[in-house]
This record gives C-alpha cells, structure tokens and sequence, in this order.
C-alpha cells in the first residue's frame, strides 16, 4: 500500500487515506476523525514538551536496539569461537550467560554448527 494514494472514491467510513495523511504530511492534524491521535502528534511536533519527551523516547529506544545488537555481535563472536574450537561451548555459554543447552540451541538457530564433543545432557550452570 502506498501511503500517499488519496482515496478517490469517498466510500463512507473509509478514513484509511485521511489517517495515512496524518501519517506522511508533518502538518497534517484531524482532530474531527482522529482526535487522540492528532493531540498526540501535536505534542511531539509542536510543543518544547512534547519534543523533549519524543527525544527521550527515541534516544531510549536507540540505547535499547544498540545493547541488543552488541549482545548479537557478542553472540555471534562466541559462537565463532566454539565452531573454530578455540572455546568450548560451556566456557562459551557460561560468557553469554546462558545454560549450554540454550547455547547450542541459538547456535543453531543462527546456522553455526554444534560441534560433537559437546555433551549437553547434563545440566550446567
């Protein structure tokens, strides 16, 4: 779906195109249709408050996605080191602090091979 097509048609009850608007034009506000939504958007866009807050949000949001990412790139070094069998996988799991089992299983999940010696039926901390 595109955002910015119009709907033409005026079918009654049809407010997708109006909302879409609200969506792609920063000026654009519909407090008669939507009026939650465009006292909101107003707040961010239009008040000292509003932008602070929007601020915090998305600079939140970054350092949240950025320790995700890292834990990834964490993730994936170890997994290296396991398959490369310069860790073995319970030294690897315990620096991800993470149960082998669960280990492997993302090990797994990410297409890393699980490298035989690996004994994961007994349960370690």
């Amino acid at each position: 779906m595109n955002a910015a097509v119009k709907n033409r048609d005026n079918t009654p009850n049809s407010n997708v195109s109006d909302l879409m608007t609200l969506f792609t034009d920063r000026d654009s506000l519909d407090y008669d249709n939507f009026p939650a939504f465009s006292k909101r958007k107003n707040t961010f866009t239009n008040t000292e408050e509003g932008v602070t807050e929007m601020c915090e949000k998305v600079e939140k949001y970054y350092h949240s996605r950025l320790q995700q990412e890292l834990q990834q790139i964490r993730l994936h070094d170890l997994f290296g080191y396991v398959v490369r069998g310069g860790m073995s996988l319970d030294f690897a799991a315990k620096e991800a602090n993470l149960p082998p089992t669960e280990f492997a299983a993302q090990m797994r999940q990410n297409g890393y091979t699980v490298p035989q010696a690996a004994n994961l039926t007994q349960a370690r901390v």
